[in-house]
């Protein structure tokens, strides 16, 4: 049987189609039969790392032009004998995955290795250097805060519900807000 084939009630004039699921699925299966990208080594700098409360860590690797998302499980993550940073160069070996939940593909990382420090990360801590060489970073140029925001900035959906609980919150904290 065609693992594509679609069964579906027959409509005159609607055409058949593989379901958002089934299509995800046939690229998860496909990448994953592919040995290429099996084991695979990659080099990139590490950047947006998370640990999750299970032990799993999360983070993007890339280079100049690309970018890739990676997951590392706590058991490997625990076999590493080092702890991964942002800004950290390192090689990475793995296999590529599919998220169908998602739809995004991720590198699988089984093992890594340090390379140096990451080309984004090394610039980053250049102008950071540069700029506390003129001084911005000094106590004596940082202002204190406010007892109580002067405004507040949100970033949402107009019809979310993101912005009614905002509002809730603080009309119960603050009532002369």
């Amino acid at each position: 049987m065609d693992p594509i084939a679609v069964t579906c009630e027959n409509r005159p004039g609607v055409p058949q189609a593989l379901t958002v699921t089934q299509l995800a699925r046939v690229i998860r299966d496909t990448i994953r039969a592919n040995p290429i990208l099996s084991r695979i080594l990659v080099r990139g700098e590490v950047s947006n790392l998370q640990r999750a409360p299970s032990g799993h860590v999360f983070f993007t690797l890339k280079d100049a032009t690309a970018q890739l998302s990676c997951t590392l499980f706590r058991e490997d993550a625990e076999m590493l004998g080092f702890d991964l940073e942002d800004g950290m160069d390192v090689v990475v070996s793995g296999d590529v995955d599919v998220f169908p939940r998602r739809g995004s593909v991720q590198v699988l990382i089984k093992a890594a290795t340090p390379a140096g420090v990451g080309a984004f990360w090394a610039a980053y801590q250049k102008t950071r250097k540069k700029l506390a060489a003129e001084g911005l970073f000094d106590a004596a140029r940082k202002r204190p805060l406010p007892s109580y925001p002067r405004k507040i900035g949100v970033v949402t959906s107009e019809v979310g519900a993101v912005v009614h609980d905002i509002v809730t919150i603080l009309r119960r904290r603050y009532p002369i807000a």
